[in-house]
C-alpha cells in the first residue's frame, strides 16, 4: 500500500500514517470513480439507455488527495457507485502509474485537516468564492490538462483567469468593494480615490457604506495650497493698498476715509476654488452726527433709499438728488473712474473690467501665472442702526447664545449699491456679521480651535458650494440665478435647527451633509429661502429666482443625493485643483 509522501514545506509524523494512507486510497478511488463513470447511463424517456458525457463544470463536487495534491473533481450522485475490490485495485494501479492525469488546484493557505469531510467542505468553499471547477491552479507553474482524453465540445475556451474573475463578481458582488473597506483610515490616499471612481464607473453611483470616505476625499481635494494663497493674497493686497493710499484717493473728499474690510469666503475660510478670485469690501463711514435714514422700497425689507436726516457731509453734496436721496449710481461711477486712474498711473499689471449695471462691484483683473486673479471691489456705506426688518432675524439664541446675539446687534451694518427694478437703490449687507458667525460657529467656544473638537459645518458649506459650481460649469442658464450666498444662508438656517456641536461631528460628515442638502431641497421645493437676518426677504422669490430654475436645481440635487454625489469624482481627476467657479 502506498504511503502519503511528505508535504512540501513541512514534515509528516509517524502518528496518523495508517489513517492518512487509508484516506489517500479512498481519495484516489473517489477520483478514479469520476473518470470511470463520467459517462453515466440515464434513460432517454423511451426506456432505452443513453450515454451522457459528464461536463467539467458541474456544481456538485468532491475533493480528494492524489500524491499530496488537492484536486477538485466534478461528479454526480450516479458517479458514486461501488466498485469491486479487484476493480478498485486496477484503478489504483492506473492512478499510481500516471495514466490518469490530474490538474493541481489553488492552495487556500488554510490549516491542514485530516478529515476527508473537511477537505470536501474546503473544495465547496473554493466554489463559493467563484473558482470554477476543473479550472483551478496550484503553486506549481506547470499545469497538467485536466480534460485530456475528452472531446473538443467538452472543453471551454474561456481563459481560467477570466472565468475566475467572472465567477467572483457573480457569486459575491461585495468583493468589489473590499479594497475600499480595507482602507477606512486612509481616505485621502490616491488608491481610495481610484477605487471610488472605478466603483462609480461600474454602477453609475456609489455605495452608501463609502459615502463618508467619499465626502472626506472631496473636502481634502478642495483645500488650497498655502503657498498659492500667500502669493495671490500678497498681489491683491498690494493693489488694494495702492488704490487706498494713492494721492488721488487721499485728495478725494468722499473716498479719502475709505478702509478695507476683511470679509468674503477667503477670510471666512470656506473658499473652494484656486486663490484667483477675491471679494474685497471697501467701507465709507461718516461722523456720528451724520445720521442716515433708510426708507424701504419693497416688502422684503432688503432694498432701501438713503437720505441724511438733518446735517449732511459737504463731501456728499455732489451725490444727493433734489429729494435728499443719496445717489448710488453716481457714487459708484465716481469710484470706478478713480480706480481706473490710479491703476493707469501706477503702471501695475492690473485693469478694470467692463461695467456690469446689475452688479454692485467693480471687477479688477490682476496679471498672474498660471492664471490671472479676479478681484471684486464692493463699495459700502456704514449704517449705525439696523433696519426694522432685521428685528426678527438672526435667531441664534439657542445656538450661539443670547449675549452673542446682543453683541452682534450693536455692530454696524452696511449698504451696497444695487439696482432694484432699475431704480437707484441700496441693499442691506451683514457680511461683517456673517464672517464672524462662520468663523466662530461653535456652541462651545473651543469648537474647531487647536485644542478643541472639530466639527464639519464649514466642510458642508464647501461641498455645497462645489456642487453649485459644477452645475454652473455645465452651462445650463438656469444655474446663473444661484450664488454661494444661497448655500451660506441655507447652512446658517440648518445650524439653528441643529445648534449643538455634537450634531456636526466630523466623523458624521455624510449624515450632516445629507441633512443640509435635505434642508436646501425643501427650500427649493417650496420656493422659499428666508434671508437669515431679514426673514421677510425670500431669496427664492419669483423676482429673485424663477420656479423653473428652482425645480431644475432640486432635480439635480435629488439625483446626486440618490447616487451619493458622484459629482465629486470630477474633483479627484483634477488632482485636487479647480480652475473656475463659485468662490
Amino acid at each position: 500500500m502506498a504511503t502519503r509522501p511528505k508535504k512540501q514545506g513541512g514534515n509528516s509524523t509517524d502518528s496518523g500514517k495508517d489513517r492518512n494512507s487509508k484516506e489517500m486510497q479512498e481519495s484516489k478511488l473517489s477520483t478514479c470513480s469520476e473518470f470511470q463513470h463520467s459517462n453515466s447511463v440515464h434513460s432517454d424517456g423511451n426506456g432505452k439507455a443513453k450515454r451522457k458525457t459528464q461536463q467539467p463544470n458541474k456544481k456538485n463536487n468532491s475533493a480528494s488527495m492524489v500524491n499530496g495534491t488537492d484536486i477538485c473533481v466534478s461528479t454526480t450522485s450516479k458517479c458514486l457507485v461501488k466498485c469491486s475490490a479487484k476493480k478498485k485495485e486496477e484503478i489504483l494501479q492506473q492512478t499510481t502509474s500516471g495514466q490518469i492525469e490530474t490538474k493541481p488546484s489553488v492552495s487556500m493557505k488554510a490549516k491542514e485537516t485530516t478529515s476527508k469531510s473537511c477537505r470536501r467542505s474546503k473544495s465547496v468553499e473554493q466554489n463559493d468564492l467563484g473558482i470554477s471547477q476543473g479550472q483551478v491552479h496550484s503553486k506549481a507553474p506547470k499545469e497538467t490538462n485536466f480534460n485530456q482524453g475528452r472531446s473538443k465540445t467538452e472543453l471551454h475556451d474561456l481563459d481560467a483567469k477570466t472565468k475566475r474573475d467572472h465567477c467572483m463578481e457573480k457569486s459575491d458582488p461585495k468583493r468589489r468593494n473590499s479594497k475600499i473597506n480595507d482602507y477606512e483610515d486612509t481616505y485621502n490616499s490616491a488608491r481610495d480615490r481610484d477605487e471610488i471612481r472605478s466603483q462609480a464607473s461600474r454602477s453609475n453611483s456609489l455605495p452608501i457604506s463609502n459615502l463618508s470616505k467619499h465626502l472626506k476625499n472631496a473636502v481634502e481635494s478642495l483645500k488650497m495650497k498655502m503657498d498659492d494663497i500667500s502669493k495671490a493674497a500678497e498681489k491683491v493686497n498690494k493693489i488694494i493698498d495702492l488704490i487706498i493710499k494713492s494721492e488721488s484717493t487721499k485728495s478725494h473728499p468722499l473716498f479719502k476715509s475709505m478702509t478695507k474690510m476683511s470679509t468674503g469666503s477667503y477670510y471666512e475660510g470656506v473658499k473652494i476654488s484656486n486663490p484667483n478670485e477675491f471679494d474685497i469690501m471697501l467701507k465709507i463711514s461718516f461722523e456720528s452726527y451724520h445720521t442716515i435714514e433708510l426708507t424701504s422700497i419693497d416688502e422684503g425689507g432688503a432694498f432701501y433709499t438713503l437720505a441724511f436726516k438733518k446735517r449732511k457731509p459737504s463731501a456728499m453734496s455732489l451725490y444727493i438728488d433734489g429729494e435728499g436721496n443719496i445717489l448710488a449710481k453716481h457714487i459708484l461711477d465716481e469710484f470706478r473712474t478713480l480706480v481706473n486712474t490710479v491703476l493707469k498711473q501706477s503702471g501695475k499689471p492690473a485693469s478694470v473690467e467692463r461695467k456690469d449695471p446689475s452688479s454692485p462691484a467693480i471687477t479688477l483683473t490682476i496679471s498672474n501665472e498660471p492664471e490671472n486673479i479676479s478681484v471684486d471691489l464692493v463699495l459700502a456705506l456704514q449704517i449705525r442702526q439696523w433696519p426694522e426688518s432685521a428685528s426678527n432675524g438672526m435667531n441664534i439664541d439657542g445656538w450661539l447664545g443670547t449675549k452673542v446675539k446682543q453683541d452682534y446687534r450693536k455692530e454696524p451694518c452696511y449698504v451696497v449699491a444695487k439696482q432694484k427694478d432699475k431704480k437707484d437703490t441700496w441693499r442691506i449687507s451683514f457680511s461683517n456679521i456673517e464672517k464672524d458667525i462662520i468663523s466662530n460657529h461653535g456652541s462651545a467656544k473651543t469648537c474647531c480651535e487647536r485644542q478643541g473638537p472639530m466639527c464639519c459645518r464649514k466642510q458642508c458649506l464647501k461641498l455645497m458650494k462645489y456642487i453649485l459650481k459644477q452645475l454652473k460649469e455645465r452651462g445650463n442658464r438656469r444655474m446663473n440665478q444661484f450664488y454661494s450666498y444661497h448655500a451660506k444662508t441655507a447652512l446658517l438656517h440648518t445650524c439653528v435647527q441643529f445648534p449643538k456641536d455634537e450634531d456636526w461631528k466630523q466623523e458624521d460628515l455624510h449624515i450632516c451633509f445629507n441633512r443640509y442638502v435635505e434642508f436646501f431641497q425643501k427650500c427649493l421645493k417650496t420656493y422659499s429661502l428666508p434671508n437669515f437676518f431679514i426673514p421677510s426677504q425670500n431669496l427664492f422669490s419669483p423676482d429673485e429666482v424663477d420656479k423653473a430654475s428652482c425645480n431644475y436645481l432640486l432635480e439635480e440635487l435629488e439625483m446626486e443625493k440618490a447616487k451619493n454625489y458622484p459629482i465629486f469624482l470630477k474633483r479627484f481627476s483634477l488632482d485636487g485643483r479647480s480652475s473656475t467657479g463659485i468662490t
